[in-house]
């Protein structure tokens, strides 16, 4: 979908976005890395001289660490700075699948629709904040189990996030959105956990915003707004 006419050109916008913060990021992350992989390659030299062979590999490990943090987290930031060119991208999408034109321009649509996606956009970030601090404690309790809490937590939050804007577009609120996703709950896990996976791989995940995007544009037509209209 990301190769249809009138959907690359707003899938650009937070492609360029994802580039410049990953770009950022990882210059950001290289730069601080930098002390503290030449202070452990000295130290390895000077008190365990065997392991001295370690040093040349510290920086492709400490990169590896650094890259995979960087590709999951800024992923979510490049969604909240490219947010009022999404819900375009979302109508654009639907445009493609349905080929029900929108009524007023794109870019009347992001300055008018401007003060209404900062809200929607903190009141998902004041949600995620009021289950992120109790999910954390259960990862505490449960240790063993925390990386499953955590990425199932992770999928429900990204299912949200970008299921939001084609609903959004519909004219769902957010409560309402909730609902919709809990209708179908594993295929919204499912969702989420594939767009956490990508988010995942390094470079590629450029592509994960506008992807993320499309895919719950098809997701809301598919499947959510069917399920609606049955519950209705």
């Amino acid at each position: 979908m990301l190769r249809k006419p009138k959907v690359r050109v707003w899938a650009a916008l937070p492609i360029l976005v994802s580039s410049g913060l990953f770009i950022g990021a990882l210059v950001y992350f290289i730069n601080f890395l930098d002390p503290i992989v030449e202070s452990s390659r000295l130290w390895l030299d000077e008190n365990l001289s065997f392991l001295s062979w370690l040093g040349s590999s510290l920086w492709w490990l400490f990169g590896l660490i650094a890259m995979g943090v960087t590709a999951y987290s800024f992923v979510i930031v490049a969604a909240i700075v490219a947010c009022p060119f999404n819900p375009i991208l979302a109508e654009a999408a639907e445009q493609s699948r349905t080929g029900i034109a929108p009524q007023s321009s794109p870019w009347a649509k992001v300055i008018r629709g401007l003060p209404s996606t900062v809200f929607q956009e903190t009141k998902k970030l004041l949600y995620y904040f009021f289950w992120a601090i109790p999910v954390l404690v259960l990862c505490l309790l449960f240790f063993p189990a925390a990386p499953f809490i955590w990425g199932a937590f992770s999928s429900w939050m990204l299912a949200l996030e970008f299921s939001d804007y084609p609903m959004d577009n519909s004219g769902l609120k957010f409560k309402e959105m909730r609902r919709a996703l809990a209708r179908k709950r594993m295929t919204s896990f499912g969702f989420g956990a594939a767009v956490f996976g990508f988010a995942m791989i390094p470079g590629l995940n450029v592509l994960t915003v506008p992807g993320a995007v499309c895919g719950a544009t098809l997701l809301w037509l598919e499947e959510l707004k069917v399920a609606e209209a049955q519950t209705a």
